[in-house]
């Protein structure tokens, strides 16, 4: 790719608007999106206009390179067929493809590259402006568990299988070292679970007792509620947890593990979140998480993804545009933190790193303590009050 070239990218949904995220950031100049919802026609996103393939066809781009920005196989051939027919009128204005899905990893490890060189640690988060963009981005998040649940393909056919999964490692074979931790009757928090948790109550040692957790459960139990009665399955019911007010839903010294799984990258603030769960976990327990690496890049900064979870010479760091931590280095006096990163020759869509949290001794509390949480639960209450009654007469719930 060129930055004397323009792009047009083909489809101004989730992944498009990410593939311009991620273009703008590095200095690539995207000229506009094409659409066929005539509702986008002559709308901008961040300054980038939306046109329809028609209004494209007239419009003098120049050798711009379209870029088609949807991952579906099936969009992708009718975006294909779209070009096909502007073509067969004779006008030839569409020459040059790329599709994103054979350049989306150059792209992510540019993107990284290109923030982690100019990455200041600095832990200055606006929690409240950060909340309000928070509930206003949960939207997409249950848009998508509604295709999960809803539309069949490989994400359906997972959730059948959690559904049915009773075995605690049968679906993540990534967790056995921590099933062998495990007793009989250990309490196991699946933190930020989704629709229903992956993990089964059945470990090697004995039942353990698994709570599932999400602070958009009361979302996914009515979802899950509407598949099971028709489908004839019992699927157990989701908890309503906060990541940064954990202990305000769950004792100090309670839990023996607690799993995050691609979730942390979705709080309003992760450092925080992981101090909240060593208050809630017992000393000697473990904080089991696994994260795709450069989430939020990854994903072109769009909907809930927006913190990074990354490693440093063996360090949890945690990083966005703004912000970045060292985590391991804050909470060594209370905590082990032991990462295992992924091989630098794998593609970036399956760069997982995992990082297990061992609670060393209790936290003091001058650590633990937020003192506007009592504010913070106030606002997040009448935001969500609000994301509520706006689904509702949209017509989405």
């Amino acid at each position: 790719m060129n930055k004397n070239n323009s792009y047009v990218i083909w489809g101004c949904g989730y992944s498009g608007k990410g593939i311009a995220n991620i273009l703008t950031d590095l200095g690539y100049h995207v000229a506009c999106f094409i659409d066929i919802d005539e509702d986008k026609n002559g709308k901008l996103y961040n300054d980038i206009p939306t046109v329809t393939p028609d209004c494209f066809a007239e419009l003098e781009c120049g050798e711009c390179t379209i870029i088609i920005g949807v991952e579906s196989l099936k969009d992708e051939t009718d975006i294909l067929a779209f070009i096909q027919q502007i073509n067969n009128r004779g006008q030839e204005c569409i020459k040059n493809l790329l599709r994103y899905t054979e350049i989306k990893n150059c792209l992510c490890m540019e993107c990284t590259d290109f923030y982690r060189e100019k990455r200041i640690y600095r832990w200055e988060i606006d929690f409240d402006e950060s909340l309000r963009n928070w509930v206003g981005n949960i939207d997409s998040e249950i848009d998508y568990w509604k295709g999960v649940c809803y539309n069949h393909g490989p994400a359906h056919d997972e959730y059948v299988s959690r559904i049915k999964n009773e075995s605690f490692s049968g679906m993540y074979k990534n967790t056995v070292d921590i099933e062998d931790r495990l007793s009989k009757g250990d309490i196991v928090v699946d933190l930020g679970c989704g629709l229903t948790s992956m993990y089964g109550k059945l470990a090697k040692n004995g039942e353990i007792k698994l709570i599932s957790m999400d602070p958009l459960a009361a979302y996914y139990n009515k979802l899950n509620k509407v598949f099971s009665a028709k489908e004839n399955v019992s699927i157990d019911k989701c908890r309503y947890g906060l990541f940064e007010f954990l202990d305000c839903f769950l004792p100090d010294n309670y839990a023996d593990c607690i799993i995050i799984n691609n979730a942390l990258d979705h709080c309003i603030d992760p450092f925080r979140a992981i101090c909240k769960c060593l208050k809630v976990l017992k000393v000697g327990a473990v904080l089991h998480m696994r994260h795709r690496q450069s989430e939020a890049v990854y994903e072109g900064w769009i909907g809930l993804h927006r913190w990074n979870i990354d490693y440093e010479n063996d360090d949890l760091v945690i990083w966005n545009k703004e912000n970045a931590i060292n985590v391991s280095d804050e909470i060594r006096s209370f905590a082990k933190t032991v990462v295992t990163s992924p091989a630098d020759d794998i593609n970036a869509g399956n760069k997982y790193i995992t990082v297990d949290i061992i609670k060393t001794c209790d936290i003091e509390e001058n650590i633990k303590e937020y003192s506007k949480e009592k504010a913070e639960l106030a606002l997040l209450s009448e935001l969500l009050l609000e994301k509520d009654a706006e689904l509702r007469l949209n017509g989405s719930m």
